[in-house]
């Protein structure tokens, strides 16, 4: 499902017609929708949210931006033998100025080389992208829309300070979400994937 398919959903089967105008915009069922599923991956850490990525500093630069993550593990370089140098870094108090289109943003400052250029690794587990575009998706609504949709209504439910609504939902999503991890934990015990190949 698509963020739009989330909101129809939501506005017919749970009767969110305040949050999803007629024409299927976002009236706030945006923010409840990001926000369940940043629930939904704080409630389950898997391998497939880890991940490198590679940022370039210029000779002098120690800032890096960082979009979407949970933590950091670690960031390193590699020298001119190909070897890797851990580098030690801080998390600064002040994003720079922008227009907040970040979210969530993490800004980071290593040791400067006043000399070099340096392509810096960043191992960290991440967030999903926030959905704003009405065909946006995520690996939660391609594959566990349903959790999508009740982790949104366990949100809004906190707002109300239900705790009879909370728990409800809260039940269910978890059930759901030991099911994914008896799943990752499936694949982990098969081995590589590229040991299997699956055709359709």
């Amino acid at each position: 499902m698509t963020l739009v398919d989330i909101r129809e959903k939501l506005m017919e089967e749970c009767g969110w017609y305040d949050k999803v105008n007629a024409d299927l915009s976002d009236n706030g069922a945006d923010h409840f929708i990001n926000t369940g599923i940043q629930h939904l991956e704080l409630q389950l850490g898997w391998n497939k949210s880890d991940s490198l990525i590679e940022k370039t500093l210029s000779a002098g630069d120690t800032v890096i931006e960082l979009v979407n993550p949970r933590y950091i593990k670690r960031i390193y370089y590699k020298d001119d033998d190909d070897e890797q140098v851990d580098v030690e870094w801080t998390s600064l108090p002040d994003t720079p100025a922008g227009d907040g289109s970040a979210w969530p943003l993490r800004v980071i400052q290593v040791a400067a080389d006043d000399d070099n250029d340096r392509t810096m690794y960043i191992h960290a587990v991440w967030h999903t992208s926030k959905l704003t575009n009405n065909t946006d998706y995520s690996f939660w609504t391609l594959q566990y829309p349903n959790l999508v949709i009740l982790a949104a209504q366990l949100i809004r439910e906190t707002y109300f300070r239900n705790s009879a609504g909370v728990n409800d939902f809260a039940g269910v999503i978890q059930a759901g979400l030991n099911n994914i991890y008896k799943d990752l934990v499936a694949e982990e015990m098969a081995g590589e994937s590229a040991r299997w190949i699956r055709n359709g």
